[in-house]
């Protein structure tokens, strides 16, 4: 898989969620609450839109590198794919297809569809 065919999702999901670590991170954060709390203002409001002000910000970097391109988007998340692999295997090391699907939140009528392959 080259670098614009990875997953389109995870990709924005990523930005978004570093562009939020990025501004709690921020100097100007930890002063906005101080302000905030002397005033009696809108804390949740002023954050809200700060953090979208924030994600917002990742829109040309995301555009550039998105652009003209064939984008991937999974039907589902890699997560569970990941869950089904990790219950498929427990299942098979220990024969018991009902903990596995309970523990990794897969169903038994999976587990036992992927045994049968």
């Amino acid at each position: 898989m080259t670098e614009k065919e990875k997953d389109i999702v995870a990709d924005l999901l990523g930005r978004a969620e570093r562009a939020v670590r990025e501004f709690v991170e921020r100097p100007e954060f930890a002063q906005m609450l101080v302000e905030l709390s002397r005033s009696g203002g809108c804390l949740e409001q002023r954050v809200a839109d700060s953090l979208a002000e924030q994600i917002r910000n990742q829109d040309g970097a995301a555009r550039q590198h998105w652009g003209r391109c064939d984008v991937y988007v999974p039907a589902k998340s890699p997560v569970k794919d990941d869950a089904k692999r990790r219950a498929l295997e427990e299942a098979r090391r220990s024969g018991r297809v009902e903990a596995a699907g309970s523990r990794h939140g897969v169903s038994r009528s999976t587990i036992y569809r992927l045994l049968k392959k």
